[in-house]
């Protein structure tokens, strides 16, 4: 198998899909299905890595998972999708700062 296949497969399941959708639209549309991006594999990771974020998923686990030797690694890679969460606290400091005041 040649590094590409599993890529190759891939991107052929979700051209399907969204040939599927195209054919399907209001099927698709019931079901809350849309059309899909081709991105590369490695995509999925960082999908992956954004949506556990999203979910209040730690910093700690959301390494563990990818594979990442030191949590360091995930937030230099992801500090982007983290930028939400940083808003988040700040907030939450103000908003208690302000009930003790």
């Amino acid at each position: 198998m040649g590094r590409s296949t599993p890529y190759q497969f891939f991107k052929r399941h979700l051209k399907r899909y969204n040939q599927w959708v195209k054919d399907n639209p209001t099927e698709a549309k019931n079901k809350g299905f849309e059309e899909l991006p081709i991105i590369p594999l490695h995509g999925l990771r960082h999908s992956c890595a954004t949506l556990l974020n999203s979910i209040d998923v730690n910093i700690i686990d959301i390494s563990e998972i990818l594979g990442h030797a030191k949590s360091s690694t995930t937030m230099d890679i992801y500090a982007h999708s983290f930028e939400k969460q940083k808003k988040d606290v700040a907030n939450k400091l103000e908003e208690f700062l302000s009930k003790q005041a």
